[in-house]
C-alpha cells in the first residue's frame, strides 16, 4: 500500500510565484504594541548582501543587519532607509527582537549570525 501522505502535487510556476512569504505579528514590549515581520525574499537577500558587503572585500559588515532587518522585514509599520536615523534613537532591545524574528522567518539561525558578528 502506498503512503498517500507523502504524495504531493507538483507546483506550477504561478503557484510558486503566488506563495506568500512567512509573516508573524510580534509584540514589542519596549514599544507596547505589535509590528508585523515578514521573512526575506530572494530579492531582499540580494539587497541585503549588496549593502552589507564591505567595500573592496568579500567580508560582510554585520552591524548593518539590524537596520536592514527593520527596513526589509518590518512590513507594518513599513520603514524605509530614510527612517534609519530616527530608528537609531529607539530601543536597541526592540530592534534586536524584530531582527531575531526576521532572521528566523528567513531561515537564518540568529545564533550563527551572532557568532559571525563576533568573528568579523
Amino acid at each position: 500500500m502506498v503512503d498517500t501522505t507523502l504524495i504531493r502535487a507538483r507546483l506550477t510556476k504561478e503557484e510558486i510565484f503566488a506563495a506568500k512569504l512567512p509573516e508573524k505579528e510580534l509584540f514589542v514590549p519596549q514599544w507596547n504594541g505589535n509590528v508585523v515581520v515578514q521573512g526575506m525574499s530572494a530579492g531582499d537577500r540580494l539587497e541585503m548582501l549588496a549593502k552589507m558587503r564591505k567595500p573592496d572585500s568579500e567580508e560582510l559588515d554585520m552591524e548593518q543587519v539590524t537596520f536592514l532587518a527593520i527596513v526589509l522585514g518590518c512590513v507594518e509599520p513599513n520603514f524605509t532607509e530614510d527612517d534609519v536615523p530616527q530608528l537609531k534613537n529607539t530601543s536597541a532591545e526592540a530592534l534586536d527582537l524584530i531582527t531575531t524574528e526576521w532572521m528566523k522567518l528567513s531561515g537564518i539561525n540568529p545564533e550563527s549570525a551572532g557568532e559571525a558578528r563576533k568573528n568579523s
